[in-house]
């Protein structure tokens, strides 16, 4: 029977990775899960809210990992580590990886790529400072929860580049499901452009409302003006016929008559 986890991931990142932690607990849990993959995965939940821990505190330095840390680690099914070499240079990034690997396996850490090279330490072409999985996320760890010299394969997902982004985000989305990426990708895809066209139809049935609503406010404004030289020229009219009834000579009925008659 599968273990009942209490988080669907624990966030592992150097606190100067603070901001892009962030947005990956923020997108995690904001990210509402295709209807279609519901059904195909009838254990999927709607959503993941209140389903992954981040700590928000800086650790001190000279201290092991807190009670609290260790509880969330424990009860977490999947590790997502955030990459660069300020985690490689964060002990407690390591040690949280060490930890976790430790208590669940190698097979339960998803990685992402903010900044630097994967495994540039073994790499003749980028220099060592620039490497981005750390120690822990590189090799093995053995039963005695110590570091061994075997190297790891770890899934990682490449959010160096802007367009790269989206889709690291839902690998590690489809690793926190435990359903395959190329599934979820393509399911993606098309709820997005489902959005899209909802977005375009109801901006095009906006603008409408607007194009309709300008005309009819100046057809009325039209009319109006119509209405007022109507009747003031219909006072104007019984103006003069009043006129009419007040001049004595022949010759000035005859021009007040023109007049009104014009």
């Amino acid at each position: 029977m599968q273990q009942d986890y209490k988080y669907k991931a624990f966030i592992s990142y150097s606190h100067k990775d603070k901001a892009f932690a962030k947005w990956v607990h923020r997108r995690i849990e904001n990210y509402k899960i295709p209807k279609g993959l519901r059904e195909k995965y009838p254990h999927l939940p709607k959503d993941l809210k209140r389903s992954v821990f981040r700590d928000e505190e800086e650790l001190p330095t000279s201290s092991v990992l807190g009670d609290n840390l260790k509880y969330a680690l424990d009860n977490s099914q999947k590790l997502i580590v955030i990459c660069s070499p300020d985690a490689v240079a964060s002990k407690w990034v390591n040690e949280e990886i060490r930890y976790f690997k430790e208590v669940h396996g190698e097979h339960s850490v998803l990685a992402i790529i903010k900044r630097g090279e994967p495994k540039a330490t073994n790499s003749n072409v980028y220099d060592t400072k620039q490497e981005a999985f750390p120690e822990s996320l590189r090799y093995v760890i053995g039963e005695d929860g110590a570091l061994t010299n075997e190297e790891t394969e770890p899934l990682a997902g490449d959010a160096r580049s802007y367009w790269g982004r989206e889709m690291a985000l839902m690998k590690l989305i489809a690793g926190v499901l435990g359903v395959d990426f190329a599934d979820l990708w393509e399911r993606e895809k098309r709820e997005r452009f489902k959005r899209r066209v909802m977005k375009t139809f109801f901006a095009l049935l906006l603008a409408g409302a607007v194009v309709f609503g300008y005309y009819n406010y100046n057809e009325k404004i039209e009319i109006q003006e119509h209405s007022q030289k109507y009747i003031s020229l219909v006072a104007k009219k019984e103006e003069l016929k009043q006129s009419l009834n007040s001049v004595k000579t022949d010759e000035e009925k005859i021009a007040l008559r023109k007049k009104i008659e014009k």
